[in-house]
């Protein structure tokens, strides 16, 4: 047993030296390879951005559990949400181009409110500037809510 170990005496260290001699040249041949290659960063595949050609407003009760896909909501308060969809860029499929706009009623019946109607005229100013979208590609779903509002005599600040 002593012969054995006398002959392998200084295996690890000739292991030890073959392994750090072979690290430096394979990172020099990397280093070498890297220097003749072009660089091309890595992409990751992006989906194309959605082209929002159309507003869509439609009104949902706040206690309804699903209102469908939209993608901004304005409460009864007149507070703006953003839905992951939104801020994805994500069209709907069955309305490509279309950004759906849902307004949270207490009372369906009721109509929007004074801070619903302004929350929802700034909101679609703003979109129309941002897309470039005309006054003519703006639907209203025509909902006991708003048609009380629009269709009555009491002007609105929509800018329809």
């Amino acid at each position: 047993m002593q012969a054995h170990a006398a002959l392998h005496k200084h295996r690890h260290l000739k292991t030890l030296i073959l392994l750090v001699i072979s690290m430096t040249v394979g990172a020099f041949f990397l280093f070498w390879l890297g220097q003749m290659t072009p660089v091309t960063p890595l992409r990751g595949k992006s989906k194309v951005a959605a082209s929002w050609n159309q507003i869509s407003v439609r009104t949902s009760s706040a206690q309804a559990v699903d209102t469908g896909f939209f993608h901004l909501r304005i409460d009864e308060f007149g507070r703006l949400f953003q839905t992951n969809a939104w801020r994805a860029h994500t069209a709907d499929p069955r309305k490509v181009g279309t950004i759906q706009v849902v307004l949270s009623l207490a009372d369906t019946n009721a109509g929007i409110s004074k801070t619903q109607e302004r929350a929802l005229a700034r909101l679609i100013k703003d979109l129309r500037r941002e897309f470039a979208i005309s006054a003519e590609e703006i639907r209203l779903d025509r909902g006991p809510a708003l048609v009380s509002t629009f269709d009555s005599d009491r002007p609105t600040s929509i800018g329809l």
